[in-house]
Order: structure tokens, then C-alpha cells, then sequence
């Protein structure tokens, strides 16, 4: 991952509200990865106004940072990665197969982010919306089940090569997505980013999609459905469109008007 020049720290550290002690260990990269998942929304909202994605550090560091929007995962992934090494720890970028909710083979469009560490390997994610992993999972023993907060993941070695990473939903094991520890050039990334925001079979240009994690749920915005999650239950909003905006403020922390964006509904809606 190519780091960018506007890419600071501490400036990462207070758009996450980290405030925790930073060491190159396994509670730091825990810390910062749950503080990002908390603050930083997986969103494509500049995708399906028809925007395009930009790839280049110094456009991430200022979409995420600057304008405190969010992404989907190259950018916010790739905004991890940019601490990771300021941080010190070693990491590579993996390409993987998403299988949620598909029945057919989908193109390896998905970034994940493995860091080595003290021997071990731990898979890092911050970027598959809904249902994505809010820690770093040890792969170095394999099959693993963990409890993380109200979700519960496993990964196990599905073939010589390929690995699976699932979630269990309504007692059943559900498919979330297929990785193989092949490690990635960012520049390898650039195919599957505009199909992610070109193509008509890209669930970016066909949804709107924003998602914040919770410490024990998850806000998720689809279209013009609010899904909110906790230790109180669910509860499911429609959205109308004139309050759109103040729920993507409220829920998300995206301030839309101050970009002078006009999100509604008619438009997001394909």
C-alpha cells in the first residue's frame, strides 16, 4: 500500500477517538481496528450518484480524513493499512471471493488485510459492511471459531489453497467470503475497483449502502431502510426522503450538506 504525504497519525488516531496506549502488539491492532469500525462507515454513496472511486492514497487520506466520509473496503482498508506501518506492524493485502448472499461465483472484488505478528497471522478487515469481523482473528490455527461481540465467526481451510470465513446467523453457518493467502499489489486492486463502481452486477452501483459497527450492534442503512441493532433488540425505520440527510448525519456521522451534496432517495434508488 503506497502511503500518502497527507497521511498523519495523530489525524488518524482523532478521527477513530483513539485514545488508547499504541505498541506494536496484538492489543493495539485489536484497539485501532475496533475504533476505526466504530467511527469510519462502509458506505458508497458517491457510487450510486455515479461517482468513480479513487485509489490514490492522498484521495483516500482526504475523503476519510478530511471530509470524514467513509468507503468500501480499499479505501478503508487501505486507510488501515497506511497506520499499520506507521504503527510498525508488518501486513500483507489478500484479494477474496465475496459468497454472502450470492448463489453464483462472484470475481475476487474484496480486500482484506493479514498482519504478521509475533509468529502469528491475523486477518484484519474494516471494510465488508454488515456483516464483517470487528477484530482481528488469529488464522495461524486452523479451524477457529470466535465470539466477537453479538457475532460469532469461524474460519476454516476449505481446500489446498482457499480459506472461508463465515458467520453464524439464526444458529446456521452463513458464507461471508473465500480468500487465498496470495498476497496483492495495491495496483491489483484497480480492476476490481471499477467493476465494483461500474458495473451493472456490482451491489455499489444497484444499492445504497452505509453501515457503522457498534460495540454490541450495528447501524445499517440499505437503500432507504434503517436496520439498528443492539443490546435492546432491532428496530427497522423507513426513511423518507426529507430526512434523509439528518439520518445519514445522525446514525453515520455524514455530513452531506456541508459537502453540498442533495441525497435523496429518487436518486439512490435504482
Amino acid at each position: 500500500m503506497p502511503q500518502s504525504a497527507n497521511f498523519h497519525l495523530d489525524d488518524y488516531l482523532a478521527r477513530i477517538a483513539y485514545q488508547g496506549e499504541l505498541a506494536c502488539d496484538i492489543e493495539t491492532l485489536r484497539n485501532i481496528m475496533q475504533q476505526q469500525l466504530y467511527s469510519i462507515p462502509f458506505e458508497n454513496l458517491d457510487v450510486i450518484r455515479g461517482g468513480s472511486v479513487s485509489l490514490k492514497p492522498d484521495d483516500i487520506v482526504h475523503k476519510l480524513l478530511v471530509k470524514k466520509r467513509g468507503g468500501y473496503c480499499y479505501e478503508v482498508n487501505g486507510l488501515f493499512c497506511m497506520a499499520l506501518v506507521k504503527l510498525g506492524f508488518e501486513y500483507e493485502m489478500h484479494a477474496a471471493r465475496p459468497r454472502y448472499n450470492y448463489t453464483d461465483l462472484r470475481p475476487k472484488t474484496h480486500m482484506i488485510v493479514v498482519v504478521k505478528l509475533e509468529g502469528e497471522s491475523w486477518l484484519c478487515d474494516a471494510g465488508f459492511g454488515a456483516h464483517g469481523i470487528r477484530q482481528p482473528i488469529n488464522i495461524s490455527q486452523l479451524p477457529t471459531e470466535v465470539k466477537q461481540g453479538p457475532d460469532c465467526f469461524k474460519i476454516e481451510q476449505i481446500s489446498e489453497r482457499d480459506y472461508l470465513l463465515q458467520i453464524k446467523l439464526n444458529e446456521q453457518w452463513v458464507d461471508l467470503y473465500s480468500y487465498e493467502l496470495f498476497s496483492q499489489a495495491w495496483v491489483d486492486y484497480s480492476l476490481p475497483n471499477f467493476f465494483n463502481y461500474t458495473s451493472s452486477e456490482s451491489i455499489f452501483t444497484n444499492r445504497r449502502i452505509a453501515v457503522l459497527q457498534q460495540p454490541m450492534g450495528r447501524r445499517i442503512l440499505v437503500d432507504n431502510e434503517l436496520k439498528l441493532s443492539g443490546p435492546n433488540g432491532r428496530e427497522r425505520v423507513v426513511v423518507d426522503e426529507s430526512n434523509l440527510d439528518d439520518i445519514l448525519s445522525q446514525y453515520f456521522s455524514l455530513h452531506l450538506r456541508k459537502e453540498g451534496v442533495k441525497c435523496n432517495i429518487d436518486s439512490l434508488l435504482i
